[in-house]
């Protein structure tokens, strides 16, 4: 995992990976500007690899997301898959327009208004999008605003990379890197655990 300094909660709760039976290892960066440039910090170690991207903040299902964009990748050949969640509130994330092939035409960076409905919450790429994230980063003009990830998976699907969409229809997800969706998530859990026999 790559995560900023100030992130220690991330590994207090995951640990060396027990609580999900995978043997994890930490990255701690400071003063990253943005996602695109933290995930860059991993290229050395993932270049050469299928990699799956999620936000430890960002609570979703079905559980088995993963599992499908994987094997999408593995049957397409995709330089990237998407995972794509029915959309709340779109101004805050990308928006993912999708051919009926599954193809990604188009995504929209944080819309003030959009007829789409899916987000995109998680992805798996290969290689060759590591090093399309990688020439991004090191091409971003230093002191401009913040490179969006959005923004570089729209320049990977304008640039002619092959890009997926796998959608959960039927999915949902809550952030929970908000205090009002932190304590709606508690609610809801305190709502699901068995009381009392």
């Amino acid at each position: 995992m790559v995560l900023h300094e100030a992130k220690s909660d991330v590994s207090r709760y995951f640990g060396s990976g027990e609580i999900a039976d995978v043997a994890l290892a930490y990255l701690s960066i400071p003063g990253s500007r943005s996602v695109p440039e933290t995930l860059d910090r991993a290229y050395p170690f993932v270049q050469d690899s299928i990699v799956a991207l999620g936000f430890p903040d960002v609570i979703f299902e079905p559980v088995d997301a993963y599992a499908r964009l994987v094997d999408r990748q593995a049957a397409t050949g995709a330089d990237l898959v998407l995972g794509l969640f029915p959309a709340a509130r779109p101004q805050t994330t990308d928006m993912v327009e999708r051919a009926p092939d599954g193809r990604v035409v188009r995504v929209e960076v944080r819309p003030e208004t959009t007829s789409l409905r899916f987000n995109w919450l998680i992805a798996v790429w290969a290689p060759t999008f590591t090093d399309f994230l990688h020439a991004a980063v090191r091409s971003a003009p230093a002191g401009e605003e913040e490179l969006q990830i959005g923004a570089v998976v729209q320049a990977a699907v304008a640039s002619g990379l092959h890009v997926e969409g796998v959608e959960f229809p039927e999915g949902s997800y809550r952030d929970i890197g908000t205090p009002a969706e932190l304590a709606a998530a508690i609610r809801e859990h305190a709502r699901l655990e068995p009381g009392p026999a």
